[in-house]
């Protein structure tokens, strides 16, 4: 995610889930990290991000507004540049996110906040990019 001191305004996206045996190990190995990343490099959008890719913006007046994986608006994602490094830290997939697509707004009645959203309850997000990373 994006975030900043100074300013409520934010943007995070999220990609899907690893399966491992956390019995054996508190991480999936990273082999099977890396693997993730390199096998959904162009995903569907999914609800919260569950099998597939999510946005979530905060806008200057925190309020909430997330993509939807039933939307039939028109919605990309592409993964480029993905690279594994660490650190003393722990293990990266680096990566340069490029998507549009719409985020509707989790408040369902949003003329009745103060300010009111005088549109209607959807963003269009054009031509992002976002290069960011995961941790594994």
């Amino acid at each position: 995610s994006s975030t900043s001191g100074s300013y409520v305004q934010s943007i995070s996206v999220g990609l899907g889930s690893v399966n491992w045996d956390a019995t054996v190990s508190p991480d999936p190995t990273l082999s099977l990290f890396n693997n993730f990343m390199r096998n959904n490099d162009a995903p569907n959008f999914s609800d919260f991000g569950a099998n597939g890719f999510e946005i979530l913006y905060l806008d200057q007046n925190a309020r909430e507004w997330r993509s939807s994986g039933s939307s039939t608006n028109p919605q990309d994602v592409e993964f480029t540049g993905i690279t594994q490094e660490s650190d003393a830290t722990g293990d990266y997939s680096k990566f340069i996110c490029n998507f549009h697509g719409y985020v509707y707004s989790l408040h369902p009645d949003s003329l009745a906040l103060s300010p009111p959203v005088l549109q209607l309850d959807s963003l269009n997000i054009e031509d992002a990019t976002f290069r960011c990373w995961f941790k594994r």
